[in-house]
């Protein structure tokens, strides 16, 4: 698999833009590698920093590398086609959090309909990409997609399942 782009402070400006929408390019590049980089708290944060993915033409899917300070120090495309979506090899989420000696990464992933929700496709790929982390040492702290109508995330969506389900087991 061919990483399309990717982005940190070391080669901002040697790689050429791929596919992103220059607002978005942009942005990124003024806030990486520098103090002003986001910190990346919570899925809020993510679609913040992400926000201009919504209006790219496609689908993308992005590896954000972040520090042990949750800082956004790198990210890269992976996937921007159905196909390539589909076929990703979960290690290769991990490259750039190897090459910038980060901490872990948040998968980012737009979806141009407005439907905030995950398809079988997109959880398969968040625990394969997970699976992944887990051997190479890497958490993947999640996975978020943003939309025009606001944000998902795998983490949360989790976390209020299993609160369901502990409310439950005490009510009975």
């Amino acid at each position: 698999m061919a990483t399309l782009i990717a982005r940190s402070a070391a080669d901002a400006n040697t790689l050429p833009i791929g596919g992103m929408s220059p607002a978005l390019e942009q942005n990124l590049l003024e806030m990486v590698g520098r103090n002003k980089c986001p910190v990346m708290r919570s899925a809020a944060d993510v679609a913040e920093a992400f926000a201009e993915t919504v209006w790219l033409k496609r689908n993308v899917l992005l590896a954000a590398t972040i520090d042990r300070r949750r800082r956004l120090i790198h990210w890269e495309m992976l996937a921007g086609t159905r196909a390539a979506f589909r076929d990703l090899c979960p290690a290769s989420a991990f490259s750039g959090v190897m090459h910038s000696h980060g901490y872990g990464i948040i998968l980012v992933q737009n979806h141009r309909s407005g439907r905030l929700e995950f398809d079988a496709a997109g959880l398969a790929v968040t625990r394969a990409v997970a699976h992944a982390g887990l051997l190479l040492g890497y958490p993947l702290v999640d996975h978020v997609v943003i939309s025009q109508t606001g944000y998902l995330s795998v983490l949360s969506m989790a976390l209020s399942q299993r609160q369901y389900w502990a409310r439950r087991s005490r009510a009975s």
